[in-house]
């Protein structure tokens, strides 16, 4: 349940954080022109890069772990590498 919620928020919050970041991108196109909003776009592929990693790697955790199978075993080594702390 636990990895279930945590997957769930993570997922929550990237799409919060890169709506927010969008919603800015377009005032300040509006203000300054296309030509300065290209840094936008850079971390919006940041966010959603390393959100997408960590979202696929307890995927690959949650699946197994609702099956009860060992592959379990695994995947939970990975997962820890893969967290941003």
């Amino acid at each position: 349940m636990f990895w279930s919620f945590s997957l769930a928020v993570n997922v929550f919050a990237t799409l919060a954080i890169v709506g927010r970041i969008l919603l800015y991108r377009y005032r300040f196109i509006s203000v300054m022109g296309k030509e300065y909003a290209s840094n936008h776009t850079g971390v919006i592929a940041l966010v959603v890069e390393s959100e997408l990693l960590y979202s696929i790697f307890l995927i690959m955790f949650i699946v197994p772990y609702g099956l009860q199978n060992l592959l379990t075993a695994v995947f939970i080594p990975s997962l820890s590498l893969v967290q941003v702390r």
